[in-house]
């Protein structure tokens, strides 16, 4: 096992995610890279991307997602998220069943039953088929129609349930609005992939885009069971990385990155802090509240030097305001406005 200090696991996840010296070239390839992106507040998935990407632009991302590039979707641990189309079909076939499982209570308390989804499916189904689209309003009222109520949280758990069952998908949009299409639609069919393949595979592309890391958290990202994680392992044969006593798995081919330089502004739900369990190495705790100061699952944009979150920053209108967590930061200003300046490029084309 070797031996590496916290910082220099910190330029390793850097280079990983796409973040260092070596940048993806597509936000397509952006995303493959990290294999999901968290992508429930889209605007945020969006520059998750375009912050990985030079010169990448707001409608590039359009552009992927309206092409059928990148699918939304809910391919891990009830969450929605972007992912290449290629890689939908056998991560959904490896998790669908355990996410259908662990919603269960919640869609209970909704009253979503297994006979008011076959009616939903099926209303759906007639609604979209021979390749036509409806935002979640237009779909919303097909379905309410057919008796099956949309109102409150009940609408995105019948929606999210026939998502994860292999019927819908998010498509492309409408204006500033997605479409929601048939997943054997919009998705081609893929030859199926058995579990212990698709674990070899998730345990390799994660750990590509976002190791070193420990096993559980991969066990967190992707919802699945610390047993399955092992054998993923054990197949990929991937390296162990020590650092401070604790045991992480490495891409074998990682390889030492440069010295990260200036800042960098994430946003809101960025895989550099919400891809791990564990956070503490780039989030110091006792900052966590200035990160999520609500407690209720929401983040704020994060600022990133050296590989540590080290503040938080807000979209203004006219201005990109960074917040430091300490005011004696070496945080360089002209850093930060550089990072400012590639964000405001990327929105400058958003519509």
């Amino acid at each position: 096992m070797t031996k590496a200090s916290a910082s220099e696991l910190r330029r390793l996840r850097l280079a990983a995610q796409g973040l260092a010296a070596e940048r993806p070239s597509s936000v397509t390839d952006a995303a493959r890279r990290l294999l999901a992106v968290q992508a429930q507040d889209l605007p945020a998935a969006r520059w998750a991307l375009g912050a990985r990407v030079p010169d990448s632009v707001d409608q590039d991302v359009t552009d992927a997602i309206d092409s059928g590039a990148l699918v939304r979707h809910w391919p891990l641990r009830g969450t929605l998220q972007l992912v290449t189309r290629e890689d939908l079909r056998w991560l959904l076939e490896l998790t669908a069943e355990r996410q259908w499982r662990a919603a269960a209570r919640i869609r209970e308390s909704w009253g979503v039953t297994v006979d008011l989804l076959a009616t939903a499916r099926q209303a759906s189904v007639a609604a979209l088929e021979g390749g036509r689209a409806l935002t979640r309003a237009e779909l919303s009222t097909v379905l309410e129609t057919a008796g099956v109520a949309m109102g409150g949280g009940r609408g995105y758990q019948v929606i999210s349930a026939l998502a994860i069952t292999g019927t819908l998908v998010w498509a492309a949009s409408s204006g500033s609005t997605q479409r929601l299409a048939l997943l054997d639609e919009w998705v081609p069919a893929a030859p199926a992939v058995d579990r212990d393949e698709a674990l070899e595979r998730l345990v390799t592309r994660y750990l590509a885009g976002h190791g070193p890391a420990t096993a559980a958290d991969l066990v967190w990202w992707a919802g699945i069971p610390v047993s399955w994680v092992r054998r993923g392992a054990d197949a990929a044969r991937v390296g162990l990385l020590e650092v401070d006593g604790t045991s992480y798995l490495i891409d074998q081919a990682s390889a030492p990155p440069p010295a990260p330089r200036g800042a960098l502004l994430l946003p809101a739900f960025d895989e550099y802090l919400l891809g791990y369990q564990q956070r503490d190495l780039v989030l110091p705790p006792r900052y966590r509240d200035r990160v999520a100061p609500q407690r209720n699952g929401r983040f704020l944009p994060i600022v990133v030097s050296a590989g540590r979150i080290v503040g938080t920053w807000s979209d203004e209108g006219d201005t990109v305001r960074a917040r430091p967590f300490d005011e004696a930061s070496p945080l360089s200003a002209a850093s930060v406005a550089r990072s400012a300046e590639r964000y405001r490029l990327f929105r400058a084309a958003a519509g």
